[in-house]
């Protein structure tokens, strides 16, 4: 399983993470293009956080592995 994500005016340098709901902090990686591909085939069911940040600032959202 993939996870797709389109980033709209992408111009700093950013990271992006997931996290488990109890904070453990799965995957942490350098977003180097537009369009970035996480394969959470190696993640169990359930809910996780994604948390996207550069220097500006940071969105977080939730997002379900079935």
């Amino acid at each position: 399983m993939t996870l797709r994500i389109l980033f709209q005016n992408n111009t700093r340098p950013s990271t992006m993470e997931i996290f488990s709901l109890d904070g453990e902090l799965l995957c942490n990686e350098q977003i180097t293009s537009m369009h970035q591909a996480v394969n959470v085939s190696s993640l169990s069911k359930g809910t996780y956080l994604l948390r996207v940040s550069n220097t500006e600032k940071t969105m977080t959202s939730k997002f379900v592995v079935h």
